[in-house]
């Protein structure tokens, strides 16, 4: 979680808490409210997830069952996503 919050303070401004984490992940596991973009590989998955009036790239690392890193912005621009 420590990297995740590192990140979307580095490249949103955001601050996340255990709770926002844990919501983040189950809206993944759930799918409700987030958006399934590709499969980079058996282990990891790349989601949009909404928080806090934004959309984030996230990537979720299916072994550890959460979201181990918040992608730049400039990766949904790119891929028309936004």
């Amino acid at each position: 979680m420590a990297h995740t919050q590192k990140r979307l303070r580095e490249r949103f401004g955001l601050d996340l808490t255990p709770d926002e984490y844990h919501q983040m992940n189950r809206a993944i596991q759930n799918r409700d409210g987030a958006w399934f973009r590709f499969k980079e590989s058996n282990s990891r998955t790349h989601w949009t997830v909404p928080f806090k009036g934004q959309q984030l790239p996230v990537v979720y690392l299916k072994s550890v069952g959460g979201i181990c890193t918040v992608l730049p912005p400039d990766v949904l621009e790119a891929a028309g996503d936004d």
